[in-house]
């Protein structure tokens, strides 16, 4: 079990030093800000739809 232990440690420290964080960031920031854009569309789809 030392050695799983030992190898998952330094698996996570490299994650860390690596740019594997800034990744997840800009990945979740991309996915928000699509989401955001896709329900603004959604909406003003729905507004003309409806007026007409």
């Amino acid at each position: 079990m030392s050695a799983v232990w030992t190898i998952a440690v330094f698996t996570l420290r490299e994650a860390i030093g690596s740019r594997f964080p800034w990744l997840v960031m800009l990945a979740a920031a991309a996915a928000l800000g699509l989401a955001s854009f896709a329900g603004a569309l959604a909406l003003t789809e729905s507004e003309h739809i409806t007026l007409a």
